[in-house]
């Protein structure tokens, strides 16, 4: 089906896995977080009655923000695009690395997607209050959907500098990974 997001869902299901555990196990951590937080922050909103205040500037950082996503799952699907020609000459040996952007394509599509949602959600709540702010389920709303933009951004960071690193093998004098003295 073409507006069928049910392969992304799956997907991103089956990113947020700990690798490091055979056979590879729930991410529960961050699995909460992203489920739990949204819900958590707009509940805060309401019973705390915030308003927020100029709107228009917050759908205006998430729009960039849901632009910046789709930009940088382009570059990293070429960049996957790269592993999987070199794959015929390497076979497995770049799996890991395959993976891992596979991993991180998934997680920018929904940043992206969610960004999206929010800033729809942004420019329905905006012509639904008469005020200059939003307030009630309006500021619940996009406070909930904005978290989870948050999480998503702060959950890819890592993930994109760890693929830097892998892909590059970026020297342990300057790997933030490697822990190290040198």
């Amino acid at each position: 089906m073409r507006f069928s997001l049910s392969d992304l869902v799956v997907g991103f299901m089956k990113v947020l896995r700990n690798r490091n555990s055979l056979p590879s196990k729930p991410d529960h951590a961050a699995r909460s977080v992203l489920l739990l937080a949204p819900f958590v922050v707009g509940i805060a909103v309401l019973h705390w009655d915030v308003h927020i205040q100029a709107p228009a500037t917050l759908l205006t950082g998430i729009a960039i923000l849901a632009g910046g996503f789709l930009t940088a799952f382009t570059h990293i699907s070429t960049l996957r695009l790269r592993l999987t020609e070199r794959q015929v000459k390497q076979e497995d040996s770049e799996m890991d690395d395959r993976d891992l952007i596979d991993e991180i394509a998934t997680l920018l599509l929904v940043a992206a997607f969610v960004s999206m949602v929010t800033a729809a959600t942004l420019v329905v709540a905006m012509n639904w209050v008469e005020e200059d702010f939003l307030y009630q389920w309006a500021a619940a709303a996009v406070a909930g959907l904005g978290t989870e933009v948050f999480a998503l951004f702060l959950l890819t960071i890592p993930r994109l500098y760890n693929a830097y690193l892998q892909i590059n093998k970026v020297r342990p004098a300057l790997n933030g990974a490697n822990r190290s003295k040198r």
